[in-house]
């Protein structure tokens, strides 16, 4: 394979499986009624192409930065309120309103989530944000 395609280098990329599981239930969901949906990464869609039709985005701190246009529009921002710790989200308006990840235990933990419908910019595009503030491999080592 090396003689091939050259030599191998480590992939970053990853899914849990929990939102795996939630963008297959999601396309699923909206293919059985009519409006089939295509699951992509962010760093894959981009800007433009999720901009001008109707899409899915599942977010997380780690990828909520990729798209920016999305993330400026909804009332909450992901912030790690505590160092060395996963992220929560913080209202846009008032720093003072923390929603953070709550450890129960070291397998288990309370976390917020964010649903908003926003408008695409193509006339009757619509863009779903699904927001995480969640995400096992955030921040970076």
């Amino acid at each position: 394979m090396r003689k091939k395609y050259g030599a191998y280098e480590q992939s970053h990329l990853y899914t849990i499986a929990s939102d795996t599981l939630a963008a297959s239930t999601v396309s699923r969901y909206l293919a059985d009624r009519g409006m089939p949906a295509v699951v992509l990464d962010t760093p894959s869609a981009g800007v433009a192409l999720l901009s001008s039709q109707d899409a899915v985005v599942f977010l997380g701190p780690g990828t909520g930065a990729q798209l920016p246009d999305a993330m400026n529009r909804l009332g909450y921002v992901f912030k790690r309120i505590e160092a060395g710790a996963n992220s929560g989200f913080v209202d846009r308006h008032d720093a003072k309103v923390e929603y953070p990840v709550i450890s129960q235990s070291p397998s288990r933990s309370t976390s917020h989530g964010l649903i908003a419908l926003l408008p695409g910019k193509s006339p009757g595009a619509t863009l779903l944000v699904v927001a995480s503030s969640f995400n096992p491999g955030w921040p970076p080592s």
